[in-house]
């Protein structure tokens, strides 16, 4: 079912906790999940191409990159004028093609909040500031990152590496110029956990990885010890809510 939008979006802000809530007003009924420590929204449960309906992010910080690329130009420009302003509450209207920017950026999300519980969702493309991001998460990830608390061993001790393989979208995997199968692996040492992906190469490499936790942080690849061999090291934080990996191209971080 395609949902059909009016645009109207209504904005709060709530400065104790410096949260920004987005609605885009709809009668269609929602599904909702939290993604991470700053991240929440919703979308229309028979809407599989539509924008979000409702977003929350936490925005300490402030404004990240991040935020005004989820937002687009055009949202990120009224929550500006709100926030500086000292207000509580704003109203604007988008037209048809800010909305379908909006969708296009939030696919991966979208994928991940309608998918079924059975199972992680497909590895989606989603559109981000004129490049490209997919998202991965699942079981396997969800279960060795709660076991690094439980283990002292992982990625750097030889023999004992655990890499577990996933594939990106051909697009996005020939845009970023690596092929598409990718792995990662956990690690952990006395005073460092994370993750390590390593990718292979495939063309003129244009990716970046990171953990979508809300740190906004995204890490370029290394060569590795193989000739065609690329790894990102991705240092775990303290993080609320399911591990998950997320990737984009382009040419800067």
């Amino acid at each position: 079912m395609l949902t059909t939008w009016d645009g109207y979006v209504r904005l709060g802000w709530l400065v104790e906790s410096a949260r920004l809530q987005v609605t885009l007003l709809t009668a269609e009924r929602t599904i909702y999940r939290r993604l991470h420590r700053g991240l929440a929204c919703a979308f229309v449960e028979d809407d599989a191409s539509g924008p979000p309906a409702f977003a929350e992010f936490t925005l300490t910080g402030g404004l990240t990159d991040d935020v005004r690329i989820l937002l687009g130009d055009r949202l990120a420009t009224l929550v500006t004028s709100v926030v500086d302003a000292g207000r509580l509450s704003g109203a604007g209207r988008l037209n048809l093609v800010e909305l379908e920017e909006i969708a296009g950026t939030w696919a991966p999300y979208r994928d991940r909040v309608l998918a079924p519980e059975a199972g992680p969702p497909r590895a989606s493309v989603g559109s981000w500031a004129r490049e490209l991001w997919t998202w991965v998460a699942g079981r396997d990830l969800r279960e060795a990152v709660g076991a690094l608390a439980m283990t002292g061993e992982g990625f750097r001790r030889p023999g004992e590496v655990v890499w577990h393989s996933f594939t990106l979208p051909p697009e996005m995997a020939a845009a970023a110029g690596v092929e598409p199968e990718l792995a990662w692996a956990t690690y952990a040492e006395p005073e460092a956990r994370g993750i390590v992906v390593r990718a292979r190469v495939a063309g003129e490499v244009r990716l970046f990885a990171g953990l979508d936790d809300g740190s906004g942080r995204w890490i370029a690849f290394e060569p590795g010890d193989e000739a065609d061999e690329l790894l990102a090291d991705l240092p775990l934080g303290e993080s609320a809510g399911e591990p998950a990996l997320r990737f984009r191209t382009g040419t800067e971080e």
